[in-house]
């Protein structure tokens, strides 16, 4: 399967080997493995007047390893795939794939430490953003939350690569009881690439 979507296999080769390094009791804490398969089937005019048959069939795989319900370090990966199994060129490729998530997380409740290193989905104030890099969040006196962050966005189909991009920011936030919250962000997205 063809995946277009890391700026290197090295990021992808590094999550493994952090997995696989893990010490064997953390791995055998808790190991959730979800596994959707959709298998399609249906016919188009690829615009030469006749209909051809198209069978994509996709994977949708979400794995979650190490300390899940507690403190404590942990993985999480998860991604699709899809392949055509009439390859009649009704895709530009016969396969594709994207790696949605992949991270090492360390949750710890005393001061409400979060670190996740990977590619994430990130949530911080004004950010909403898909990042390969590091974020970090903690508690800081009963009623402040500080979050911080820092890597390159993710573009699940980059042409001419991300080389020079890069997101950074953090958000300060304030607990009003039972009234909500009241934040301050910031957040920095530079595109020094050809895309």
């Amino acid at each position: 399967m063809n995946v277009r979507c890391c700026p290197g296999r090295l990021s992808g080769l590094l999550l493994l080997l952090v997995a696989l390094l893990l010490p064997g009791s953390l791995m055998a804490a808790e190991l959730r493995i979800q596994s959707d398969t959709i298998l399609r089937g249906f016919e188009r005019d690829p615009g030469t007047g006749v209909d051809e048959a198209v069978i994509p069939g996709y994977e949708y795989l979400r794995i979650d390893a190490g300390a899940l319900t507690e403190p404590g370090l942990s993985v999480h990966l998860y991604g699709w795939g899809r392949a055509d199994f009439a390859d009649n060129n009704f895709y530009e490729d016969t396969t594709a794939g994207e790696v949605l998530y992949g991270y090492v997380q360390y949750r710890q409740d005393d001061y409400g430490l979060l670190a996740r290193l990977g590619r994430q989905q990130l949530f911080a104030g004004v950010s909403n953003e898909a990042i390969d890099g590091l974020s970090l969040a903690a508690d800081v006196g009963d009623m402040t939350r500080v979050s911080v962050y820092a890597g390159q966005p993710v573009g699940l189909d980059s042409t001419n690569g991300r080389n020079g991009d890069s997101i950074y920011g953090g958000r300060v936030g304030l607990k009003l009881q039972d009234y909500g919250a009241l934040g301050f962000s910031y957040k920095n997205i530079d595109n020094d690439s050809n895309t």
